[in-house]
């Protein structure tokens, strides 16, 4: 598409924010006349724009297609509501129209600018990326150093009215006592009464979005809460969940993100829970929510049909600043893996990322996400976007230590007291060492652990700085050694082929020297293992590859 048609575009989005001022003034003023002029300017504005990128079949062109219809809807409405309910009229611009201005025009930026200007990349993510999606009010808040709310907390929802209701009617139903609160109702495209129904509920803020991917980013630049809690409407909210999950984001600075346990979901983010009905999952819930520091779990990375995060982290001008636009333009891939990407840029600043196993929810499963997947190809959903953000980020989104082996949700620890060491060998992003970790504060009520990294490949560096307390990265045998001549470990974890270049025996034994005496060594069957393994009558099949030794079982074996 030629460089001045978008740069024509990209001006009439910036006007059309510029003129949002001048239609709060004049609603506020009741300037009727000048009211009207604004509306019908911007409306012939976004008809331009249309028929711009209705010219030109880009990817860019598709994504900002559905915000323009979306902006114009809600222009229409806006008019109505000038007459009908001013105050009303004043926070549709300003907590809907706006933002999807300000939305259409990061996001046209990303996908149509930057694919023509690749040499523009870096300085958007070093510049421009936080100043195109930072929330101000987050910004304001923080320099006065407070916020308005504790907890703003928004519930999104495309079609699905059905569990959209029994979404809405639990969080109602469960928020904590004294809770300092606003509801965000984000209704993305549905044509089945979601928007009747979340005007009757009567939120803080309702952004209505009248074509599905016509910025739903946007809530991201309307919360005002020190923390965000977002809720799919596929989740029902359980008694003490939310106070449990804010108990854990609150325990820590470092603590960007908290999800409770659910069923229906990946990366192993549930825990054993039997019931039929609502009423069976609250006695459930019940009985589990209780508050428990020692089953906040720290995970590598999180799955979020429902998550809790710290705005000053995710949405400030210092925060990610992403809402939709990551590593690639391309349509696709930019929706896949999103969890991912998130985890990964919070991991690579250290912050830590938790699974509140005292708060549980129900997820039915992915209501809304398998229709959207759906319409696109899984093969590039998945296996495609999976290469992407390889290329983009240097690291397997699906590589050893995304998420722990099914075999370490059985505990694997003694009864430990004191301080504890546990080590990792070459476990790519780090959660089976780091379950290890786990199991010790979870059963053992112990948190006086540290856990550290050997890697010999670097690209692991980064993504480890939230997971262990220390990573080393080791190219030869010498440095294993002096790593290892004045520490011991009470559990080791090997996963990966380790500094291939030496013989695996020399290796091993300066492994068992550093192990405590009842220490254990927890190994991964690979082409560099398997001699060790097949050779030992002792240690013990935990499954997957896994095997569990003591010092006991490699006597006169190495």
């Amino acid at each position: 598409m030629d460089d001045q048609v978008v740069l024509h575009i990209l001006e009439l989005l910036k006007t059309m924010q510029e003129a949002c001022q001048e239609l709060y003034t004049s609603a506020e003023l009741e300037n009727t006349q000048e009211f009207g002029q604004l509306c019908a300017d911007m409306s012939l504005g976004l008809r331009q724009v249309l028929w711009s990128v209705e010219m030109a079949e880009t990817d860019g062109n598709k994504k900002l297609h559905p915000v323009c219809e979306s902006v114009l809807d809600s222009i229409r409405r806006i008019k109505t509501l000038y007459e009908a309910d001013r105050m009303s009229c004043l926070s549709k611009i300003e907590f809907e129209l706006l933002p999807l201005l300000q939305q259409g025009y990061a996001m046209y930026y990303f996908f149509q600018y930057l694919v023509n200007h690749p040499e523009h990349l870096s300085e958007y993510y070093t510049k421009e990326k936080n100043l195109l999606f930072k929330n101000e009010y987050i910004d304001e808040a923080l320099e006065r150093g407070s916020f308005k709310y504790e907890v703003s907390i928004f519930v999104q929802a495309y079609n699905k009215l059905d569990y959209t209701k029994i979404c809405v009617e639990s969080l109602l139903a469960n928020l904590p006592a004294g809770l300092s609160y606003e509801l965000i109702l984000v209704n993305h495209g549905s044509s089945d009464g979601t928007k009747e129904y979340f005007e009757s509920v009567h939120p803080d803020k309702q952004l209505d979005i009248a074509v599905n991917g016509g910025g739903a980013g946007a809530v991201y630049r309307i919360v005002e809460g020190e923390f965000m809690l977002m809720i799919s409407n596929d989740v029902v909210v359980t008694p003490h969940a939310i106070e449990n999950m804010l108990a854990c984001m609150r325990s820590n600075p470092k603590i960007a993100a908290v999800v409770p346990t659910t069923p229906n979901i990946s990366n192993l983010q549930t825990i054993p829970a039997e019931y039929s009905s609502l009423g069976e999952l609250a006695e459930f819930a019940f009985k589990n929510n209780h508050s428990d520091p020692f089953r906040w779990e720290q995970r590598v990375r999180l799955c979020n049909p429902i998550q809790m995060m710290r705005n000053s982290l995710f949405c400030s001008s210092k925060g990610l600043c992403i809402s939709g636009a990551f590593h690639t333009s391309h349509p696709v891939y930019a929706m896949s893996f999103p969890d991912d990407r998130i985890s990964l840029l919070w991991r690579r600043q250290g912050y830590k990322l938790m699974l509140a196993k005292d708060a549980y929810c129900h997820h039915y499963g992915s209501v809304t996400l398998k229709n959207e997947v759906r319409q696109h190809n899984e093969q590039i959903y998945y296996t495609e976007g999976r290469e992407e953000f390889r290329k983009a980020f240097g690291v397997d989104p699906w590589g050893t230590g995304s998420c722990y082996d099914p075999v370490f949700m059985e505990r694997m620890v003694g009864d430990h007291q004191g301080h504890v060491e546990v080590l990792g060998i070459n476990c790519g992003l780090g959660s089976n060492a780091l379950k290890i970790k786990e199991q010790i504060k979870e059963y053992c009520h112990n948190t006086d652990c540290r856990l550290s990294f050997l890697i010999d490949d670097g690209r692991y560096l980064a993504d480890l700085q939230g997971v262990g307390d220390q990573t080393e990265k080791i190219s030869s045998i010498k440095d294993f050694k002096q790593v290892l001549h004045t520490r011991t470990f009470q559990y080791v974890v090997w996963e990966d082929p380790f500094l291939p270049q030496y013989k695996f025996s020399m290796l091993l034994n300066c492994c068992r020297k550093s192990l405590t005496p009842d220490g254990k060594l927890l190994i991964k069957q690979t082409k560099q293992t398997q001699k060790l393994i097949r050779g030992t009558s002792g240690g013990k099949l935990l499954g997957n590859g896994w095997f569990l030794f003591s010092q006991e079982d490699f006597e006169g074996k190495v």
